[in-house]
């Protein structure tokens, strides 16, 4: 046993060992005696010293070591616990929210299919709709009108009188003006004292007889009313029910009764004004949305042509790609937009089987046949033709000539187009009148895309009017196509002037032989007071031999008279 400097006994293993081993020995006594002169000394110490433990023993290193060390796991163990519940709720949160998301995926492509679905389904009721009427107007009046169950008032709508109203309004929009015979002559001829809207140089608008009329809807709807009864009828009852459809909320994956009848497409099929907003179904707001986007479509055009006509002219002529996107080659803006601007006014937004067969436009057959084959391919005096160095010969000619000429853009692609030159022009002007504007999620379903059904009954109906009018005549001419030539741009540049100046030296002398204004002839009889007559003889005499000489002038190159008033 050892005792140390602070009083503390430190006894050893060996001295454990022989004390226990020995218990009768003579040692024991004096290790005894010691142990106890010890304890009284340790005693004694530590009466002095208050503040040491007796019998206090250090820690071993290798306990303190696995504590802490057991300490240490055991954080890690909680630490790594924490994680991991912090994981499952992380990853319980990112399930949550990716089913919440897939669902609302799947719902809205739902919903969009839906809508999609209501809006074809709407385009062939009208489709229907439009046969019948088209049908009934072939029949006589006896055997299309049905005798009423009962006696009707003058101001009563039926029911296929509101179905008709609202189809047609649909289709044209709302007109402005009350009464006026907006529609041509049988066979889209128009009378001869009408000078056509669109040429080099347009003749002026006015809305007032150049627009559809409340007449034009009563005839085309075949309706038993007068323009005034549908105009009021319009605007006391339709207008308002058709903006209550438009903003009716509607949820067909609902649960209730309701949801189950939108979802099946069941419901009024068009917007009527004697109905309830809850009675009509996906398909009357598709139809409430159409109304209304192009009845304000026409009331910009209205507006633009009859006092925005300059800012018109600009923005055609601005060069912008848009304009001529998805156009056909012979497409040119200020003057085949404009004849759009000016369908559009006439006949109504989508009346275009009426606008392509109206001979004062730019879209009927023979003004298209007539348009590229100036334009593109013979020229004029002071022209000449875009296209027509492209071709190694006639034939090839002829055949793009063929090809080109019954080419024509889409329907939906052109009302499209409309739309963003009248936004553009009514965006420069600042116009602060309250117009409706569409809203994003409504424009998808309330126009179709290229191709529909409405386009090919159109084009249909335009061919089958189209077939009745002579054959495109092919062209027929003595000279090989420009790029075909043997000799390089100078014998190009030759040839063109040579045909210029024998055109020119044909049109003065035509000009000279009928006393046009501005001719020499028509001056000198115009100072001497002699008579017409005389010098009339004596053009056509030096005519004469010189025409013998000449070859004969193409058809295309006999110039136009002008006529003295």
């Amino acid at each position: 046993m050892v005792i140390d400097d602070g009083g503390d006994a430190d006894m050893s293993d060996g001295d454990t060992e022989s004390v226990t081993s020995c218990p009768t020995d003579d040692s024991y006594y004096k290790t005894a005696d010691n142990s106890e002169q010890v304890n009284n000394e340790a005693s004694t110490s530590s009466g002095n010293n208050t503040g040491v433990t007796p019998y206090s023993f250090k820690q071993p290193e290798v306990q303190h070591m696995n504590r802490l060390l057991s300490w240490l796991l055991s954080a890690e163990e909680i630490k790594r616990r924490h994680e991991k519940d912090r994981y499952k709720k992380e990853r319980g949160a990112t399930e949550q929210r990716r089913q919440v998301a897939q669902e609302m995926r799947v719902r809205a492509l739902t919903l969009r299919r839906l809508e999609l679905k209501a809006m074809q389904l709407a385009q062939v009721d009208i489709l229907r709709h439009m046969a019948v009427l088209h049908n009934a107007r072939q029949l006589p009046d006896a055997t299309f009108a049905s005798a009423p169950q009962h006696r009707l008032k003058s101001t009563d709508w039926t029911k296929e009188e509101r179905r008709s109203f609202a189809y047609i309004l649909a289709l044209h929009g709302a007109p402005r003006i009350l009464a006026k015979c907006a529609v041509v002559g049988p066979g889209g001829r128009a009378s001869l004292s009408e000078l056509p809207f669109v040429t080099e140089h347009a003749r002026g608008f006015s809305w007032e007889t150049d627009s559809i009329s409340w007449r034009n809807i009563v005839e085309w709807g075949n309706l038993n009313k007068t323009a005034t009864l549908a105009r009021t009828f319009y605007e006391t009852k339709f207008a308002p029910k058709c903006r209550e459809v438009a903003r009716m909320r509607a949820d067909p994956l609902g649960s209730d009764q309701r949801a189950v009848a939108l979802g099946d497409l069941i419901g009024i099929e068009f917007v009527d004004a004697y109905e309830g907003v809850l009675a009509h179904g996906l398909k009357a707001r598709n139809t409430a949305w159409v109304t209304m986007r192009r009845t304000q479509l026409l009331e910009d055009v209205l507006d633009i042509l009859s006092n925005r006509r300059g800012a018109l002219g600009n923005v055609l002529r601005s060069g912008k790609q848009g304009l001529v996107e998805s156009m056909p080659v012979w497409w040119c803006p200020w003057i085949h937009d404009l004849g759009a601007f000016y369908g559009m006014a006439r006949y109504g937004i989508y009346g275009w089987e009426r606008i392509m067969l109206d001979r004062q436009l730019p879209f009927h057959r023979q003004a298209r046949e007539h348009y590229i084959r100036t334009i593109f391919l013979e020229g004029t005096t002071t022209f000449c033709p875009l296209y027509r160095h492209h071709f190694e010969t006639i034939s090839q000619m002829n055949d793009w000539f063929v090809r080109v000429v019954n080419e024509f853009p889409s329907i939906s692609v052109l009302e499209r187009k409309v739309e963003m030159i009248c936004a553009v022009i009514l965006e420069e002007q600042g116009i602060s009148t309250e117009r409706y504007v569409e809203p994003e999620d409504r424009r998808e379903f309330s126009l179709s895309p290229p191709g529909n059904c409405f386009e090919e009954l159109i084009m249909a109906r335009v061919k089958q009017e189209e077939e009745l009018l002579p054959s495109i005549e092919p062209i027929f001419t003595n000279e090989s196509p420009v790029g075909s030539g043997v000799g390089g741009p100078s014998d190009t540049l030759a040839v063109f002037l040579r045909e210029s100046k024998s055109r020119r030296d044909v049109c003065l002398g035509a000009f000279e032989a009928s006393n046009a204004i501005g001719s020499d002839a028509f001056v000198h009889v115009a100072k001497t007071g002699e008579a017409f007559a005389p010098a009339i003889k004596d053009q056509h005499d030096q005519q004469a031999g010189g025409d013998e000489e000449q070859k004969q002038v193409a058809s295309s190159q006999i110039p136009i008279h002008m006529l003295v008033s």
